[in-house]
């Protein structure tokens, strides 16, 4: 008997959205590398973090980089970035976010999108600008006036008082604390999914609701092996039918800290028949005849421009 290979490709697209983290209702305890989120009276979330996770990049103070804040002409700033200079944004957290849509307008004007060609050297030039731009922390909180504050810097870095860290990585982790925080509702769920900082998710439903039909109709199969799982949804999705022989797979170790967790959330310790490990591809899954495997590789034809990319 032939062993079953489905694949369901979709487009990834990147989790680094502009959001604004909402820390009215939330206290953050951070002790021995334990991070305890209340929310509203209630603990959100209880995790102790692994020493392996991929944390965006900080470089500490010093003479690589040079200042601009607010009444530095937006051009100016540009001709820097330009000439291979970093530049630490200052003032506030408005001006920072002007300079930085102003930017992508340019870029898309300087590089306008037609193709797939066009749209890499598009993502190019914005990406090499971008990664020149810097903002200063203290005490893990921007030096930046009136910026969201974001639990995982102080989780993340808890014995780095002064550094820097890209615009782009900011706000990159604000967009995905607020994923994580409110978790997200997928229409082939009865329960939300929280992923977990660097994890990957889908953003479209389509091939979901096809896996979701397709299960019932074809549960033959002896195990699964879920490749490249980032948050898990086929995985829960098997799960949901009642697939219980599991064996989930990704190189990432974001989205295996961020699965083992919403598993427990879900379910406690209910699941032995679930294994999550960091591995790439196969890990060590030995197929057999009966098995079925799941498999989303990443669809982008070049080097990863980050280690995150490696696994999205």
């Amino acid at each position: 008997m032939p062993i079953n290979i489905t694949c369901f490709c979709y487009p990834k697209y990147c989790l680094y959205g502009i959001f604004a983290a909402n820390m009215k209702d939330n206290s953050v305890i951070l002790s021995q590398q334990l991070l305890v989120i209340h929310r509203k009276s209630t603990i959100f979330a209880f995790m102790k973090l692994p020493s392996d996770l991929i944390t965006p990049v900080i470089r500490s103070p010093g003479s690589w980089y040079t200042e601009a804040g607010p009444g530095t002409p937006f051009r100016s700033i540009l001709k820097r970035l330009q000439n291979g200079q970093n530049i630490c944004l200052t003032g506030t957290y408005g001006f920072a976010m002007s300079f930085y849509a102003w930017l992508k307008k340019y870029v898309e004007q300087r590089f306008p999108v037609s193709d797939y060609p066009s749209s890499r050297r598009h993502r190019k030039a914005l990406f090499t600008l971008q990664s020149r731009i810097w903002i200063s922390f203290r005490d893990h909180f921007p030096e930046l006036m009136k910026s969201p504050a974001n639990p995982w810097i102080s989780a993340f870095y808890p014995e780095t008082g002064v550094f820097l860290m890209t615009f782009t990585d900011y706000l990159g982790m604000n967009g995905a604390w607020q994923w994580f925080q409110k978790g997200i509702q997928y229409p082939v769920l009865n329960h939300l999914v929280h992923p977990f900082y660097g994890t990957y998710f889908p953003s479209r439903y389509d091939h979901l609701t096809l896996f979701d039909r397709w299960v019932p109709e074809h549960r033959n199969f002896r195990r699964v092996l879920d490749i490249g799982c980032g948050c898990g949804i086929l995985s829960f999705i098997l799960l949901k039918h009642g697939i219980r022989e599991i064996h989930a797979t990704d190189i990432n170790p974001n989205a295996v800290f961020s699965f083992r967790q919403d598993i427990h959330r879900v379910f406690g310790d209910g699941q032995n028949d679930l294994f999550i490990e960091k591995a790439d591809l196969l890990g060590s899954f030995v197929p057999g005849a009966g098995d079925l495997i799941l498999f989303n590789p990443p669809w982008i034809p070049e080097p990863p421009g980050k280690e995150l990319d490696r696994a999205t």
